[in-house]
């Protein structure tokens, strides 16, 4: 991952677009919000949002998750 700014930016990977389409529990269908929750868990780290799907998803333990 490249830092910038504090920032990282990270290339989605094979994997995490693989396990995108398996995430466990119940998340929503939207592909784009599914890559970004693969790629948090991948990574280990916290998502900042104030998506209320995410931060449920968060809440049920799936991954790390901020409100904004």
């Amino acid at each position: 991952a490249k830092t910038q700014f504090g920032i990282a930016v990270s290339p989605l990977t094979d994997q995490m677009a693989s396990d995108s389409t398996r995430l466990p529990g119940k998340f929503h269908r939207d592909p784009a919000d599914r890559f970004i929750v693969s790629t948090a868990r991948q990574m280990d780290a916290t998502l900042v949002t104030r998506d209320s799907k995410i931060l449920q998803y968060g809440a049920e333990g799936h991954v790390q998750v901020m409100n904004a």
